[in-house]
């Protein structure tokens, strides 16, 4: 404890900065020849007994329980990036004008193309929606952990099994949003805008899915025929992922049928178990954003929250039609009505849009970012940072008396 230098046979070190994670301290630790006493293991859940017996843990998930608190703050996390990135975007959307609606009409804020609101609003609806699924999860977490506690480990699969899976569905839709809001203003400088982590997915198995998938005829049940009833909605997200879930369960067993052993056979359908994973994600998220409706009691803030909710299901089933058709859940007309309320949502949500990313409330130090300033002066501070450059340090550059001075000289 002297020196804090490592004892004999430990090898320990940092791996060096975590990517969107900076904050984290990771590292490495070997141990070559070095005894550990018992009494110094770690021995909450699994035990080795004074005789040297091995107690396997209460539950095999119980070896992932620090991934799995990990994997619930990433939920949250996805959430405050995209919202970062947003509150960038749509802040400095409104503060932008160019070209003309109308020949001779003042240039109109940017945020005003239809174009522009359908590369935001979405995204900005989808930020909304992360922020409660990862209030969700947290409050998951903690409920099954004080169950653990008592003993009670039933719920620790469901709770390992989502995590995974909506921590790979929502950093991957926050990494592809953050770049769609970066690229919704163009030329502007990135390195000041600062929008958050580049989180990068990974894809959750559907554990032990062919052994309890019973066989239903998806196709078959009712379609939806209001698409502005969230309800309604909601089933037929449902529906769609216990369409793909069977389709991937009878595609296993096919594989299983031409000789494979399991393992084989789950790397061949994985495509359409990932797919499956995803549709069963996205059907948690909008069940659960549903869900959080009936707990607003303030009228004004319910109509915005539902109208949100609204757009992120409609908006869903848009980019994933083809899922609803092929199962027979909506009809090609009820596909169009679809595309069609999804764009006149976009003007409901136009005159809410900067309110709705200043009630994230991010201070300009968080967001570190000229555009996204909460008063609009972008254009005065963009000056300004341009003149910290060190290239504005002095109006001659030194490289000028290096080399064209001594070059000039000589003509």
């Amino acid at each position: 404890m002297g020196t804090h230098e490592p004892l004999p046979g430990v090898v320990v070190g940092d791996i060096g900065p975590k990517f969107g994670y900076d904050e984290v301290d990771n590292g490495y630790l070997k141990l070559e020849n070095v005894r550990v006493p018992r009494e110094n293991m770690l021995m909450r859940y699994a035990k080795v007994m004074p005789d040297g017996t091995y107690m396997k843990p209460p539950s095999d998930k119980l070896t992932y329980g620090t991934m799995v608190f990990i994997r619930s703050m990433i939920v949250g996390d996805s959430a405050r990036a995209l919202s970062q990135a947003c509150t960038i975007a749509i802040r400095y959307s409104a503060v932008r004008h160019q070209s003309e609606l109308k020949p001779g009409d003042p240039e109109p804020q940017i945020l005003d193309y239809q174009t522009q609101q359908y590369k935001l609003f979405p995204l900005l609806v989808t930020a909304y929606t992360f922020r409660f699924i990862g209030n969700f999860m947290r409050e998951m977490y903690h409920r099954i952990t004080g169950d653990m506690n008592d003993g009670d480990y039933s719920q620790l699969p469901e709770l390992h099994a989502l995590s995974a899976g909506l921590k790979a569905f929502t950093s991957w839709v926050a990494s592809a949003g953050i770049e769609e809001c970066r690229m919704a203003y163009l030329f502007k400088s990135y390195t000041q805008a600062k929008s958050g982590q580049k989180l990068s997915g990974t894809v959750s198995y559907l554990n032990d899915l062919c052994n309890h998938i019973q066989p239903q005829q998806v196709a078959s049940r009712p379609i939806v025929m209001d698409i502005n009833d969230i309800s309604q909605l909601v089933e037929a997200y449902q529906l769609r992922a216990a369409n793909l879930v069977e389709a991937a369960a009878h595609n296993y067993r096919l594989e299983l049928g031409r000789s494979k052993n399991k393992e084989e056979a789950w790397n061949s359908t994985s495509i359409d178990l990932v797919r499956a994973s995803g549709a069963h994600c996205h059907y948690v998220v909008v069940k659960l954003f549903a869900a959080k409706l009936s707990e607003i009691t303030d009228t004004a803030i319910h109509d915005v929250l539902s109208t949100l909710c609204l757009m992120y299901a409609l908006y869903g089933i848009s980019k994933n039609s083809g899922d609803f058709l092929h199962a027979g859940i909506l009809s090609d007309p009820q596909i169009s009505q679809v595309h069609q309320r999804v764009k006149e949502l976009l003007a409901v949500i136009r005159p809410n849009a900067v309110a709705l990313v200043d009630a994230f409330d991010y201070p300009d130090a968080v967001l570190a970012s000229v555009l996204g300033r909460y008063d609009g002066n972008v254009y005065e501070h963009m000056f300004e940072w341009a003149k910290k450059s060190p290239l504005n340090k002095t109006e001659v550059h030194k490289s000028f008396y290096k080399y064209l001075k001594p070059l000039q000289s000589k003509l």
